[in-house]
């Protein structure tokens, strides 16, 4: 089976199963999915980060706290930060690059991004950019590996990861990792980010301030992925910028990762616009939350997963760091520990492609 028609089916499985939304959810996907004409313009409101209290205001209950809490706990919270993430770091590379790319609409199947990050080998009739985005990703999930001591709610960190995920593909090269400077728009939205370098710097160390004040890991995960995208900061790639932020406070706490397994790309859409217009945070919420176990670490077994769902192994290779991270503070990465085989849960369609991959390697 041709890789790019089992990357259909797969994309198409996940919209079909979709996800069941509340009547909140519902009327916030209306508004935003109404013709733009009939969608009154609106700015960036200051009061929508200004508002929020860490500690004190909550955009997860706290019900939905102890649930990915209990999803998300592997053991390893007396271990030191990163260990957890070192141990499925092979798969949850993949998983991730694959899938945050996938929301971004990259046309790569996961078994072409698999030959991709492992093999350097890009698929044939695949756009370059859709191949650099890919080992983009690769690139910053390195970074959150490498750097566990050093990552954070702080400009290097940050910074570092849009120089990563932008590299060789912004019109202006020295725009990567850069706040930016110039006015950006917002593709099939209302939405109109702020205006003029100092209000956005400003704007953005409010941003870390609260973002680092956080106590829970899970609301703080969340929080970058609505206000990093609504702050549009850089002058593009800040959604991609925000999935991988959310993982920063996971890593550091050995919970299991963000990969945005089965996430249907059109519900993460509307979500997102359903921040940029409206500021409400609901339907995003529903996507974050969803499937809980699919979506979180893709490497353990959980007992509600579903009988198609299996475990098998994979490993990845290693990247260099672009040169447009120089833009901000210089990454060093750090040795990696020995690599060894990690576990993957998956749909069956993931498992048809890995036996049919796995078979076509010479050992």
């Amino acid at each position: 089976m041709a890789a790019s028609e089992i990357s259909k089916w797969q994309t198409q499985l996940a919209e079909d199963a979709g996800i069941s939304l509340s009547a909140v959810a519902k009327q916030i996907r209306a508004q935003v999915t109404r013709p733009q004409r009939q969608r009154d313009p609106v700015g960036y409101k200051d009061a929508f980060l200004d508002d929020y209290q860490p500690n004190q205001s909550a955009y997860l209950s706290e019900s939905i706290r102890q649930d990915l809490a209990q999803e998300g706990h592997v053991g390893a919270s007396q271990l030191p930060a990163g260990t957890y993430v070192r141990k499925v770091l092979d798969r949850w590379l993949i998983d991730l690059s694959w899938n945050s790319s996938r929301l971004e609409g990259n046309t790569y199947s996961i078994l072409e991004a698999q030959r991709l990050l492992e093999l350097g080998e890009a698929s044939d009739g695949k756009a370059t950019v859709e191949a650099q985005m890919l080992l983009n990703h690769k690139a910053a999930i390195e970074l959150l590996a490498d750097q566990v001591d050093e990552i954070g709610f702080n400009h290097y960190t940050i910074c570092n990861l849009h120089a990563l995920l932008a590299d060789n593909l912004m019109p202006d090269p020295d725009s990567c990792g850069r706040i930016r400077e110039r006015s950006v728009g917002i593709a099939a939205s209302v939405y109109y980010p702020p205006e003029g370098h100092l209000r956005i710097k400003e704007r953005f160390n409010v941003f870390l301030e609260k973002a680092e004040a956080i106590e829970n890991p899970f609301e703080q995960a969340f929080f970058a992925m609505v206000h990093l995208p609504y702050l549009q900061a850089f002058e593009d790639v800040n959604k991609r910028v925000s999935r991988l932020a959310a993982n920063i406070p996971l890593v550091r706490h050995n919970l299991c990762p963000l990969s945005f397994v089965d996430v249907p790309q059109s519900d993460y859409v509307h979500a997102i616009l359903g921040v940029y217009e409206l500021n409400r945070i609901e339907y995003l919420r529903e996507v974050f939350v969803w499937p809980t176990n699919a979506r979180q670490c893709a490497a353990r077994p959980c007992a509600k997963r579903s009988a198609s769902q299996t475990l098998f192994a994979y490993s990845i290779g290693t990247s260099s760091t672009p040169a447009c991270a120089k833009s901000c503070s210089k990454i060093t990465p750090k040795q990696r520990p020995a690599q060894v085989s990690r576990p993957l849960h998956t749909s069956w369609l993931q498992m048809l492609e890995h036996n049919s991959y796995k078979s076509s390697r010479s050992n």
